[in-house]
């Protein structure tokens, strides 16, 4: 039967991924009970009467369950971001974008501005832009982390743009958004800014950076499952009711259904980020990206961006190579023993392949300095192929330290979620 081959890959995967340390900075853990959203038979319904509008109760599959969303999700992300008005609709970041480009970006042959992928920008703004028929300048930059703001108020200055639309994907320092926001508002206060904070998500959401809406842009939004710990989904924030409305109108043939089950998930995950303490997790993922690259630059590394103390968000991004190690094979020797990174080869103004390490994954789970120290070393001994035989062990030693994750806390409900999702297939179906 081909379903004991599917389940079976299913099964082994998650045996890799419990043995291992997951360093990728656009992904994130959830709790058990997030999960559990995620089996539900909510997943496979649709809400469409967010007004509660008791003539409108044609698809009536949420009707007893609508609470999550109305009661909890939106309420707390409305006191997270500091925001009067939230869209929990997006699909991801990416869908995020595209509502925003559509509502915000102007008429066909409208003039935007956006981050250049040498700056980090992500590579999909500009032809996404393009496809709605907008116009697309880059903020002027000075290398591949900073922006040349003489050069933006020129810009800003000589062209009548309709929004800013500011995405660093690629982001070890934020752009001085005050200063943006300054220049462009001086300029013509009917541009809009808009934020896309995907990968910082939880860093902003965590007061360990500044509130977009509070540095004076009209909006901000993104994926909730990168440095924030929730399903895969995206959101927008606002405190512009006329911003709010025309992304609520455009939404009704851009998102059909807005995926009830990550909705569900997305409740609990900003349930457990307010109440247990997600603005100290925020914290000590930059206090624990600060202390990886430094002590991978102790051993002797090229951790990029030493000047600027390295980085100031969950980001590292190092190469292998000056110690005579190609950082490709590094990546494939720390994935075989445990380590799962991401090797890039276009990271902006870089020319070599590089590893993106993020922390924010290992921080929720509980890691503060005393972890990454011997997370660093793990990484430093597979890397230079010493003593491979007792890593394993080590891994394990480490992860089981890691029991202090961010959220609620039920051995109970975490041994049933897990067992559920790690049975066999020969336990469900049986030996032939």
């Amino acid at each position: 039967m081909r379903i004991k081959e599917i389940l079976n890959l299913i099964y082994n995967n998650e045996l890799k991924m419990n043995n291992s340390i997951n360093l990728v900075s656009s992904e994130n853990q959830m709790s058990s009970y997030a999960k559990l959203a995620l089996m539900s038979d909510s997943y496979n319904r649709y809400f469409f009467n967010p007004d509660l509008n008791p003539d409108s109760w044609n698809f009536q599959g949420c009707k007893s369950i609508y609470e999550v969303e109305t009661k909890f999700c939106i309420p707390i992300l409305k006191r997270l971001a500091c925001a009067e008005f939230v869209n929990i609709r997006p699909l991801s970041g990416l869908s995020c974008m595209m509502l925003i480009l559509n509502s915000l970006g102007g008429d066909p042959g409208s003039k935007i501005m956006t981050v250049s992928p040498m700056q980090g920008g992500h590579y999909a703004t500009e032809s996404l832009a393009k496809s709605f028929g907008l116009y697309v300048d880059f903020i002027p930059g000075i290398d591949g982390q900073s922006f040349d703001y003489k050069k933006l108020e020129v810009m800003i200055n000589r062209e009548n743009y309709s929004l800013i639309y500011i995405d660093q994907s690629y982001c070890l320092f934020p752009i001085d958004l005050e200063k943006v926001v300054g220049i462009v508002k001086n300029a013509n206060k009917k541009t809009l800014v808009h934020v896309d904070v995907s990968h910082t998500m939880g860093l902003v959401l965590g007061e360990a950076l500044e509130n977009p809406l509070k540095q004076g842009a009209d909006s901000f939004g993104g994926s909730t499952h990168k440095t924030f710990p929730g399903p895969q989904k995206g959101i927008f924030c606002t405190n512009s009711k006329e911003l709010a409305d025309i992304v609520k109108k455009n939404q009704f043939f851009m998102i059909s259904h807005h995926h009830f089950g990550e909705v569900l998930s997305l409740g609990i995950s900003l349930s457990e980020f307010e109440e247990c303490d997600g603005k100290h997790y925020a914290k000590q993922v930059r206090l624990n990206a600060k202390q990886f690259a430094n002590c991978m630059k102790e051993r002797g590394y090229d951790v990029k961006f030493k000047e600027r103390g390295f980085t100031e968000t969950h980001q590292i991004w190092m190469s292998t190579a000056n110690i005579g190690i190609d950082t490709y094979e590094a990546a494939m020797r720390l994935f075989d023993r445990g380590i799962i990174t991401n090797v890039l080869y276009d990271l902006p103004m870089i020319d070599e392949a590089t590893l993106r390490i993020g922390v924010n994954e290992f921080t929720w789970l509980g890691a503060c300095e005393k972890e990454v120290e011997e997370l660093v070393d793990i990484i430093d001994t597979i890397i230079r192929g010493k003593d491979t035989e007792q890593i394993g062990v080590r891994i394990q030693k480490l992860k089981k330290c890691l029991n202090k994750p961010y959220c609620y806390k039920d051995k109970k409900m975490s041994a049933l979620v897990n067992e559920f999702i790690n049975i066999s297939i020969y336990d469900v179906l049986g030996e032939d």
